[in-house]
């Protein structure tokens, strides 16, 4: 029997899990956040189905306030975990299951509700629904729309033990050292794998993670500290590995990050003593999620509260906001990848993805404790008008980063092509100014779409940067110019393509096209791209 299973849990009206959508909110491109489509493209066209009267999305709101958790179909009560097999059995119209993140919900109570329509929804029913979910609505935040269904667990979890291989040292490591000793790791069988070490000297705590996976970076690391608590997520391509201790003693939040390559790759974070000279006779206590490896799909995401520095204004309707991490964080997101802001907005916990920037397209790059984000504000929009309301001094909360561009992809590259359309800006920057601020040859060319030249993204600074740095050219097309425009007109096509794109022998080899924009842009792109011949291998599109 079910009931056996079940415990009653404190019950809060919005239950925090962190994480990055939901099966709710109006149909791609969401009016306040950047469009952005990457991977697979959303279905061109796909339409919604026509709703029942009193089935919007703020019913669905007044109904989760009213109901609360009893929409769980267990009269509120969760399960500890939830095994695949009792997950199956939830497969029909009229009882359904998914899973989306490793949490999971009866999504039942919201077919009426859901704008793709039940037989949408029912495709995910009894099974995992991540990747059918994050191929369509990657950009919604279902942990908040589906807290009144939530469920439990699934008992699905994928670790790594924090021991070593026999004759190694025990899990809470003690090595006082002054040099790190020889380490091996078991052979790497596909699924990235990790463990760590430590070491000390007479200023430093140097712990060092050693792992088998196909690319390692410094940005691949996110680290919160509060007091003594200690937290560290390590992305090793598409798992996490997790570091969760209570320092044995206190440690200044200047942190540095080393990265050495090798078949087994070493990650070093060095932590300076509060107390130099102090010998430590352990790392600390282990804590929960201490040594586990998950895949980053299911890992919840951490939000923090980040001070507003700055804000300025870009255009007419958008502006850059630099926000300060919390004492003790550090973050560096790769290129192209996105945050999650979040805020409660008449009573419902609203998030929306946005891309990090560089702080100028022609100066020095971010650094680890600040977060610089350009944001379109939409007036009607469900976030933006609270990130418009945000002046220096405020404070939001903001999320882990997320993304798939692999910055290795550019290694090869010599011809850079971004086609761009609105806010599909964002992610282009820091691919402009990471390949002009490096000592390569590679050209790159912009394909900048929009409708009137107000609404142009940084044109002076574009301007000045090509006219200083030649491998960088720009084309400004506009579908609503007024009569003093002399540029390019139009939507993406064929024609405008046709001239920028490299179609000689071996092209694909040597360049790489990447497309941001609403969905339209990015289906209209992609089907042109093809056209000339160039594969998914020769391209990448953005998503949040």
């Amino acid at each position: 029997m079910l009931e056996s299973t079940l415990y009653r849990p404190t019950y809060t009206k919005q239950r925090r899990m962190a994480s990055l959508n939901s099966l709710s909110v109006p149909q791609f491109p969401a009016r306040d956040s950047p469009q952005r489509l990457g991977g697979k493209v959303a279905e061109p066209g796909r339409a919604k189905v026509p709703l029942k009267p009193g089935r919007s999305l703020m019913d669905w709101v007044r109904l989760g306030q009213k109901s609360g958790p009893a929409l769980n179909g267990l009269r509120g009560n969760q399960m500890p975990v939830v095994t695949t097999e009792e997950l199956a059995k939830h497969n029909k119209r009229d009882d359904a299951w998914t899973v989306l993140r490793g949490h999971v919900y009866n999504i039942t109570p919201y077919m009426e509700y859901h704008p793709g329509g039940a037989d949408e929804l029912l495709k995910a029913a009894g099974i995992d629904g991540t990747d059918l979910f994050n191929n369509i609505h990657q950009w919604v935040n279902f942990e908040s729309m589906l807290s009144w269904c939530y469920i439990g667990s699934l008992k699905n979890s994928f670790s790594v033990p924090t021991k070593a291989p026999p004759k190694s040292k025990p899990k809470v490591l003690t090595s006082s050292s002054s040099e790190p000793k020889q380490q091996e790791i078991e052979k790497y069988e596909g699924k990235p794998r990790a463990r760590y070490d430590w070491y000390q000297n007479a200023s430093s705590v140097i712990i060092t993670v050693y792992a088998k996976c196909q690319m390692l970076t410094p940005n691949c690391i996110i680290i919160d500290k509060t007091s003594q608590d200690f937290k560290a997520k390590v992305y090793l391509d598409d798992h996490i590995y997790s570091l969760h201790l209570e320092l044995n003693q206190p440690v200044t939040s200047d942190y540095k990050i080393q990265v050495r390559k090798g078949s087994v790759h070493r990650l070093e974070i060095v932590l300076q003593k509060m107390e130099s000279g102090k010998h430590w006779q352990g790392l600390g206590k282990q804590m929960e999620g201490h040594g586990s490896i998950m895949e980053a799909k299911e890992k919840e995401l951490t939000f923090r509260n980040c001070n507003v520095k700055k804000v300025e204004k870009v255009t007419h309707d958008t502006k850059l906001l630099t926000f300060e991490l919390p004492e003790g964080s550090w973050m560096s997101p790769p290129i192209g990848y996105h945050v999650y802001l979040k805020a409660t907005v008449n009573g419902t916990e609203v998030n929306r993805p946005y891309t990090v920037v560089e702080p100028t397209i022609i100066g020095k790059p971010m650094n680890n404790t600040q977060l610089h984000l350009m944001i379109k504000i939409y007036k009607d929009g469900l976030l933006t008008p609270t990130v418009d309301a945000l002046k220096e001094g405020g404070v939001i909360e903001i999320s882990d980063y997320e993304g798939s561009f692999v910055e290795s992809r550019l290694d090869s590259c010599q011809d850079l092509v971004l086609l761009a359309a609105g806010s599909g800006f964002t992610p282009m920057i820091r691919l402009i100014h990471t390949s002009l601020t490096s000592n390569s040859n590679r050209k790159v060319k912009l394909l900048f779409f929009n409708k009137t030249e107000k609404d142009i993204l940084w044109q002076q600074e574009l301007e000045i940067l090509s006219e200083k740095d030649k491998r960088l050219e720009v084309a400004h097309i506009l579908s609503n110019p007024d009569s003093t425009w002399k540029g390019l007109t139009g939507r993406i096509r064929n024609e405008i393509l046709k001239e920028h794109l490299n179609n000689q022998p071996g092209f694909a080899k040597t360049q790489l096209i990447c497309i941001c924009g609403p969905t339209p842009f990015t289906s209209t792109a992609l089907t042109v791209v093809k056209q000339f011949g160039y594969s998914m291998e020769s391209l990448h599109l953005f998503t949040a």
